[in-house]
């Protein structure tokens, strides 16, 4: 674990360093503090396999993921604001759970913000032991989301898992 944050401590400050170009004192005092938070609490979700960053069909399924989650956001933002523009229309709200089968914690992660930012709907809990995320949707009866969740889920396990 030790070592895993050590490069992810070198790894931020460097993107520190490049984001804040031309070098000033300011900046390269504070990278240090910044790079160390990074490291201290992102650690436990980096790949804990350093092996599977080899295998290039991840890649390209995590290339597949930002285009599906591209559009996703696009088709959610128009769904959104079909819905605020007509109020009349039936709204089904709830809270649901869904069962998930993705393993690693970074997959999981990413799944739950995929739900939050590119559908209707909001990740509220996650139980990665149980294997459930809970969710809150805009029309929970007709389950227009789910699908988007799975597809999702689908190519994320393919990055991760």
């Amino acid at each position: 674990m030790i070592k895993e944050r050590i490069v992810l401590f070198v790894g931020a400050y460097l993107l520190w360093c490049l984001l804040n170009w031309p070098p000033d004192r300011q900046h390269f005092l504070a990278g240090p503090l910044v790079a160390a938070f990074a490291a201290y609490f992102l650690a436990g979700l980096t790949v804990n396999r350093p092996g599977v960053l080899k295998h290039s069909k991840r890649y390209v399924y995590f290339a597949v993921y930002v285009l599906l989650f591209a559009r996703e956001m696009v088709r959610s933002g128009v769904e959104v604001a079909y819905r605020v523009l007509h109020p009349q229309m039936p709204l089904k709200a709830g809270i649901v759970k869904i069962p998930i089968t993705l393993k690693s914690n970074m997959g999981i992660t990413f799944l739950a913000h995929s739900i939050t930012l590119a559908t209707p709907a909001l990740t509220i809990d996650i139980d990665a032991d149980a294997g459930v995320l809970t969710v809150h949707g805009f029309d929970v009866e007709g389950k227009g989301w789910e699908p988007r969740v799975r597809r999702f889920e689908r190519i994320l396990s393919e990055v991760f898992d």
